[in-house]
Order: structure tokens, then C-alpha cells, then sequence
């Protein structure tokens, strides 16, 4: 009578669930939580919704109901099955029991009817009934079955990808060793917690497990350093460089970069280069970017003051530039001025030094040019006269009734041309012959309230090109660079005195050059103007890169690498599919069983000259040679065969078609050729 009691509230119960189980509708959302002794643990659940399933591990897939049989499905592929029946999920894993599970719903209505389920390790469950007096309940399962002796641990790289196992069996209470620490990119892995969201992490010299978990890969941000070479760069060209670091730890200085006209200083924490970072105590506590400081690297000027009796004067530039202003008594400063070269007159100025540019160049020279001051009150002031190219320009004189334009011959007294004008500018006559010119400018009065200014005199070299000027080297490149002329010109480039290029670039690449000092020199042409030549010595730092020769060998099909020796170079660094080696010879062997050789039998090379004494730069590497592997073939003729074999030993690449004669004698006939007793 007991036993039909409890059928009939297994039915009852099972009724009552129906409207809530997965088994009955597959389109309603049921979570089933874990059963742990006579209660739920509410953080291990499996909800089932629509044909799929995910529990609280981040596992999903989809499920399929075989009358109470139940089978989880991940990829396409079994992962679990069990069973689902009176309200309550039982789940195993390759035949070990995974857990039990039921809906809050169920679970309510049981303890309401003092019954409780009773997981086992077979997979099965029961529902028995409480005796309150006795504390004994009949149960449809087997409690002796009730203890698990394996659990299944499950790590989750928790956005990052595994290195080995997903999954592990293991005996209950037992520890288990650490797997390969997972990847991430921008974040670094920190150990295995027992949650998504806090970092406990699993202990595994001493943690137990005593029930199947999921361990979470728990990670933090990266911490990436990265050195701002702010208007610099570094040997390599790149403008930032970047390194990771453990967070709490200090960080190393890069290499020091270079900025053209600037001298380093130190890294800075923020972009005003107020805080400077100290390398020895500062320590990194999250991802940061620190600034170079820059000073600039100050330049010798030679100034010429420019009249009779002044002392030349070599000052340095301020902040980069030039501030220095002379006077002199009776005149106006009109500004410095770059000079082209000189006649008996005085220095040709034929440009005007702009003093809000940074000076790039050390040693440059500026000449003064002074304009006479009025004498009395109705003088008129000189004009500031600028040239550019062939055209005279000057400010606008209050009062002026126009302006005298007289033009001499170097060295002759009568005036090629005296005219007035009223305009501010002025061409000089395309027609005059090629020579040097003195060009005289002045302000003209009325002769009844003003008088005619003083005037301002200047040399013009007409057809002539000026020098060019800012001859410079950059010391990573070995390029050799220099302005531009306001010409279409030509330029002869003299390395050491002798022709290396002509060309209408602004630029000459020392590249295959050895390393030393050497003396640049750059004639200008332009149509019939008359040559300019300038000159300067350069230090190139940067070794020359090496002339690589390869040679296959056909008696082994190995390559032998060989190059010339390179001046004030020690040692050479052979690259090989990326792989450097470093050799004090002039050559190297590369074998034809060697493991450089890459899946498609391929091999880049190329060779860098080196000095280890870091007095010299190291060389760019040439351009990269692309061989194949070869096989060395032997033929060999059977003694009792006739014929002579037209064949040298030779290293064969895969693939390659080769043509081998053979000539019958002796009554014989040729058949061909065997490998074996294959004929091939």
C-alpha cells in the first residue's frame, strides 16, 4: 500500500511539472540547478530553451529528447548525455556521472512533500519519502551508489585561445597540475580562477577537487611602454617604439634616438616634458607613454659686419636661431644676408637670411648690410632693397617722388643704365651681358620739403648662380642633401674630387661608399648662367654594404656565400630566411641538408658588415637572393651494357628537366635508362 502511495505521488508530481519541463514544450525556458546534498547549488545551473542548452560555464550547444533519454550536442558532436524525467536532469560525461539537476519549481514542490531527490553515481535518481520520527525514507534509486569518484575540470580561456586540453578526468580529492598557460593579445595572463568576474585563483599545490568546476583563465590589461621619440626617430626610422613590461616593475631606456638640428636630453612621463622619468626608481603600474626631450643643438655663426675696419664676429644661435642685431653709427641694419661670392665692390648678397628659421648648418656665414641713416629731418630715408632672383624690391618711402636706379659694370665707372621709377620693384634687364653688377637704389625728394635719401648699393651677379647651400649627411641613411637653388638646375656631385653623379636631385646616396670622411662637392649649372661651386666634408658612419656572390657546388648542392671584405668591419651577420648568423670570414657554407631551407625549398639570403667596436654603424643588409634547394644525381652505367654516357655530375633543383645523351658501340643497343630495375 506504502509502494502504490508513492507511484501515485510520482505522478501527481510528475503532473504538476509538466507545464514547466523542456520534455513537455521545447519552446518554454526551464534552468535546472545543481543538487548538492538537500539543497540547490544556485551558482551550477543548465538552462534548456528551444532545442539548446548553456550552463553557467559558458558551454552551449544544442540538445535532442529521445522519449527521457536527453543528448548534448556541442559542434555537432556528442558531449553528454542523460536523462530527463519527473522534473529532474541527470547529465554523465563518457560514462562518469556529471550531475543532477532540477527546476526551483520542482524543487519546492518536493521539500513541500517532505521528498527529496536522491542523486547517484550511476546516473539515476529516486525520490524517496522522509519518516519524520525515523529519519528513514524509501528511495526508488540506490543511495549506496551515491558517492562520485571523478570529477571533469574544465578550463575556459575566458577570451583568450588554449594551449592543449579542454577537459580533464580526475579522481575525487586529488590535485591536478597546471596546464599550458592560454594567450591573449594586449593582456597577460595571470592564473586559474574559480570565477568569471573575481581573481580566486585555483592554489594547485594545494587545492582538492571535490566536485566537477570550470576554471577561468583571470587576466590583466597588457602593460605596454611605449617611447615617444616626439619629432625625433630611432635608428630603425620607426617614430614610437614599444616594449611590455610586468606591471610593478621598472622599465629599461630604449636606444637614444635622433632629431636633426636637436641634441636628446631625457624621457619625460608627459608631452610639456615637465616630469622626468627616473629609469633606476620609477616603476610601470599601468600601459604609458614617455616623451623624448629635446635642446637644440646650437650652431656656430660667423657674422661679417661688412665695413671697413669691423671685426668679424662667431656667435652661437639662441634656441636654435639667429638674434644677434649689430650696430653702426650712421647707418640702419637692413638685415643678414647670404653672400654668393665677392668682387671689388664688396660680397654679392643675394638672399636674405630668414632669422625665424632654425639654423641646420654649423659654421654658416651672414653678412650685414647697412643702409645710410637720414642726416637731417627733410632727408628721406633709404629703401630696404631685397633681391630674389632677378627682381629688386623695396618698402614703399613716405613722401617720395619716386625712386634713382643706376647700374655699373664691376669695375667701371660709367653707368650702364640711370633711370626713376615710381613703382617698389624693379627687373633687371635679361639682356646684360653675364657678369657681376653694382646696382644702386635711392629715394628721390621733392626739393622743397625733402631732400633725396643716401643710397642703398648692391651687388648682383647677373647669370651667375649662387652656391648651394645646408650641405648635409644623414648619418642612418648616408644620404648627402643641400637646398634647392630658385633654378632648374643641374649638379655635378664631386666625391673626394672625383664625378660620382650628375644629376638634377638634391640629394646623393653614399651608400656604396666605405665608411670614413670625405669631401663633398657640388657644382650648380643652369643654360648659359655662369657654374657655382660648393663643398663640404662629411663623416659616413654607416659600413658599406657588402657584394654578396653565391655559387652552387655540384658535387655536394651546397651554396658557397661569399663577399668582399669591407672596410673597418670585424664581423659579418648572414641572414638566412630570417635566421642571422655571425661570421668573421668572408664567406660561409650553406649545406644542402641544412634545416634553413623553408617548406617550399627555398632559401632568402642576404649579408650585413658589422663592427662590434660600435665605431661604425652597421652596413644596410643588400638586396635578398632567392636559391632553391638542389639533389646531386650520379649516373651510373651497368658494366655489361655498351655505350659511353655524355653526363657530368651535377646538383639538380626538384623539378628542373635535363637532357642525357648515350651513344651505342660494340654491338650493343642502347635501352634506356633504370633506377633499380625500373626504367625511368
Amino acid at each position: 500500500m506504502k509502494k502504490l502511495l508513492v507511484a501515485l505521488i510520482i505522478v501527481i508530481v510528475s503532473a504538476t511539472l509538466c507545464f514547466g519541463l523542456v520534455a513537455c514544450s521545447s519552446e518554454e525556458t526551464d534552468i535546472y540547478y545543481e543538487v548538492k546534498g538537500s539543497s540547490l547549488d544556485e551558482s551550477s545551473w543548465v538552462e534548456l530553451s528551444g532545442g539548446k542548452w548553456k550552463d553557467n560555464g559558458g558551454e552551449s550547444g544544442k540538445y535532442e529528447l529521445d522519449g527521457d533519454k536527453i543528448s548534448f550536442l556541442q559542434d555537432g558532436e556528442e558531449l553528454m548525455t542523460g536523462t530527463l524525467k519527473d522534473g529532474t536532469l541527470t547529465l554523465e560525461m563518457w560514462g562518469m556521472p556529471v550531475g543532477t539537476y532540477i527546476t526551483k519549481d520542482a524543487y519546492e514542490i518536493l521539500k513541500a512533500s517532505n521528498r527529496e531527490i536522491v542523486p547517484s553515481s550511476g546516473g539515476d535518481q529516486g525520490v524517496s519519502d522522509k519518516d519524520p520520527s525515523s529519519g528513514e525514507g524509501i528511495s526508488e534509486g540506490d543511495p549506496s551508489e551515491n558517492t562520485q569518484t571523478t570529477y571533469t575540470v574544465t578550463f575556459d580561456a575566458n577570451g583568450g585561445a588554449l594551449i592543449g586540453a579542454r577537459k580533464l578526468t580526475v579522481d575525487a580529492g586529488s590535485k591536478i597540475e597546471a596546464p599550458a598557460a592560454p594567450v591573449y593579445d594586449g593582456h597577460v595572463f595571470v592564473g586559474w580562477s574559480v570565477s568569471t568576474i573575481e581573481k580566486s585563483l585555483w592554489d594547485f599545490s594545494s587545492d582538492t577537487v571535490t566536485k566537477s568546476i570550470t576554471l577561468y583563465a583571470y587576466w590583466e590589461n597588457e602593460i605596454v611602454v611605449s617611447f615617444n621619440a616626439n619629432g625625433g626617430s630611432f635608428l630603425s626610422g620607426d617614430k614610437v617604439k614599444t616594449s611590455i613590461v610586468e606591471k610593478g616593475s621598472r622599465t629599461s631606456a630604449p636606444e637614444t634616438p635622433s632629431r636633426e638640428n636637436y641634441i636628446f636630453t631625457h624621457w619625460f612621463a608627459d608631452a610639456r616634458l615637465t616630469a622626468r622619468w627616473d629609469f633606476e626608481n620609477d616603476t610601470v603600474t599601468s600601459s604609458i607613454t614617455l616623451y623624448a626631450g629635446w635642446v637644440y643643438d646650437e650652431k656656430d655663426v660667423t657674422f661679417v659686419l661688412n665695413y671697413d675696419g669691423a671685426n668679424n664676429e662667431v656667435k652661437k644661435t639662441t634656441n636654435g636661431k639667429v638674434d644677434y642685431t649689430p650696430e653702426r653709427a650712421g647707418y640702419v641694419f637692413n638685415g643678414w644676408w647670404l653672400s654668393s661670392g665677392q668682387t671689388s665692390a664688396g660680397y654679392i648678397l643675394s638672399k636674405k637670411f630668414d632669422v625665424s628659421n632654425v639654423v641646420s648648418q654649423n659654421g654658416l656665414t651672414l653678412y650685414a648690410e647697412w643702409v645710410d641713416a637720414a642726416t637731417q629731418a627733410s632727408q628721406l630715408r633709404a629703401p630696404g632693397v631685397s633681391i630674389e632672383n632677378s627682381v629688386f624690391s623695396w618698402d614703399a618711402v613716405p613722401n617720395a617722388e619716386g625712386y634713382r636706379v643706376t647700374v655699373y659694370k664691376s669695375n667701371k665707372n660709367e653707368s650702364e643704365m640711370d633711370t626713376v621709377i615710381h613703382a617698389t620693384t624693379w627687373t633687371f634687364p635679361d639682356y646684360y651681358d653675364t657678369g657681376y653688377y653694382t646696382v644702386k637704389i635711392r629715394s628721390n625728394g621733392d626739393g622743397l620739403n625733402t631732400i633725396n635719401s643716401s643710397y642703398v648699393t648692391k651687388s648682383y651677379a647677373h647669370m651667375i648662380l649662387p652656391s648651394v647651400t645646408d650641405i648635409s649627411m644623414d648619418i642612418s641613411t648616408s644620404i648627402v642633401t643641400w637646398s634647392a637653388l630658385d633654378y632648374p638646375a643641374n649638379y655635378d656631385v664631386y666625391v673626394n674630387n672625383q664625378l660620382a653623379v650628375s644629376t638634377p636631385s638634391t640629394l646623393f646616396d653614399l651608400s656604396d661608399y666605405e665608411a670614413g670622411s670625405y669631401t663633398i662637392k657640388i657644382e650648380a649649372s643652369y643654360g648659359s648662367y655662369t657654374h657655382s661651386v660648393s663643398s663640404r666634408s662629411v663623416m659616413k658612419y654607416r659600413l658599406k654594404s657588402p657584394i654578396v656572390n653565391i655559387e652552387l657546388n655540384d658535387e655536394d648542392a651546397s651554396y658557397l656565400i661569399s663577399w668582399e671584405e669591407i672596410l673597418h668591419a670585424n664581423q659579418y651577420v648572414v641572414t638566412i630566411n630570417g635566421k642571422e648568423i655571425r661570421t668573421e670570414e668572408l664567406s660561409y657554407r650553406l649545406s644542402a641538408d641544412s634545416d634553413l631551407y623553408d617548406e617550399n625549398n627555398e632559401v632568402m639570403i642576404s649579408v650585413a658588415a658589422f663592427d662590434t667596436l660600435a665605431d661604425y654603424l652597421i652596413s644596410v643588409n643588400n638586396a635578398e637572393q632567392k636559391r632553391e634547394k638542389h639533389y646531386v644525381v650520379t649516373l651510373l652505367k651497368a658494366p655489361e651494357e655498351g655505350g659511353e654516357v655524355n653526363w657530368a655530375l651535377r646538383a639538380l633543383a626538384a623539378g628542373e628537366e635535363v637532357t642525357i645523351t648515350a651513344e651505342t658501340n660494340r654491338g650493343y643497343t642502347w635501352l634506356g635508362w633504370y633506377k633499380g630495375e625500373e626504367k625511368v
